[in-house]
């Protein structure tokens, strides 16, 4: 039964936010520059035949909850299996250990009054769900495969990974 209530919620929570489209900056450790719109070819040039689906975590401090409980559930899963990237932002601070987001774009994808949002963010940019409580371990690689197959069949044969 919790199985089933989740996968409503999350089947909710996919059809909300279908088809939007976000195009922000993120940086990796190193400096590399990538957007949210552009991201998977650069990922593939350094991990053929991945096509990654992108969780941007951003809250207004790393010390808010709802964030150390997403941060933890996501150290959970097996991102490499999974094909997942996760860039983390703060209004408040910025932490260049993994991929992150500027102060800035943090406070754009908050708005004015959320302390916390995960965004699911697939090929090109789409936005295939955005939550504002944090999605347990169980729950993402559901979540997250949803987007892909999405974006995998919008995109057609460029989807393909490069050989």
């Amino acid at each position: 039964m919790k199985l089933t209530a989740a996968f409503l919620s999350l089947a909710t929570a996919v059809a909300l936010a279908a088809n939007d489209k976000v195009s922000v900056p993120f940086w990796d450790a190193a400096g590399t520059r990538y957007s949210t719109d552009s991201y998977v070819p650069q990922i593939q040039e350094r991990f053929p035949k991945t096509i990654p689906t992108l969780l941007l975590v951003v809250t207004r401090s790393f010390q808010e909850p709802r964030f150390k409980e997403q941060r933890e559930a996501l150290e959970s899963v097996d991102a490499e299996g999974l094909q997942l990237l996760f860039a983390f932002g703060s209004t408040s601070e910025t932490d260049k250990h993994s991929y992150w987001v500027s102060s800035e774009a943090a406070q754009s994808l908050l708005g004015p009054k959320a302390a916390f949002k995960l965004f699911v963010i697939g090929a090109e940019g789409v936005v295939c769900s955005v939550h504002e409580q944090p999605v347990k371990s169980e729950a993402i690689g559901l979540l997250t495969s949803g987007c892909s197959r999405r974006a995998s069949l919008r995109s057609g044969p460029a989807a393909e990974p490069r050989r």
